[in-house]
């Protein structure tokens, strides 16, 4: 029997590709030669942490396991095509502003232009998890009120990216 998500994954249907290339500025057809790659690699569907260490450079790797930590949010021990791309287009990036943006734009789910609280929450709790902290409901409201206040200059209960990047530098 084939998952939900590895059938999902096969027709990867035209939001998520939009989606992608939003978020990686990859053309549709290197994305799409890519999925048939990682589907000939994965026939599955995912990926486990082990081979996605593997598919990183030499000097990436040592970001890699936080890297997986971000993305395997149900702690399942794998990663489908669309978090994978998203997780190895972090290793390319260089600047500060880069790397901020590229976090923003994992976060922005919705691809909004805006992280909204639902979302805020999983930044915060993507954190921790990358520190190895477990937070319970209370403290993680609490952190992300705290990032609402540090971040949302405009106080409208959303961050932009501008907002983002001007107050994490």
């Amino acid at each position: 029997l084939w998952s939900d998500k590895v059938v999902k994954m096969v027709k990867m249907d035209s939001k998520e590709l939009e989606s992608l290339m939003s978020k990686t500025s990859l053309e549709e057809q290197e994305i799409m030669d890519m999925f048939k790659g990682f589907m000939n690699e994965y026939p599955g569907g995912e990926m486990t942490k082990d081979q996605f260490i593997e598919t990183c450079e030499d000097d990436t790797k040592d970001i890699a396991e936080s890297l997986f930590k971000v993305f395997d949010k149900d702690d399942s021990g794998t990663m489908d095509f669309w978090e994978y791309m998203l997780a190895s287009n972090a290793t390319c990036l260089t600047s500060p502003e880069e790397k901020l943006s590229w976090i923003f734009d994992v976060f922005d789910k919705d691809c909004g232009g805006t992280i909204d609280p639902e979302e805020g929450r999983d930044v915060v709790k993507s954190l921790f998890n990358m520190a190895g902290i477990e937070l319970e409901e209370e403290i993680l409201a609490d952190r992300m009120e705290e990032m609402l206040k540090a971040i949302d200059t405009d106080g409208d209960g959303e961050i932009t990216k501008d907002e983002f990047i001007k107050n994490a530098l």
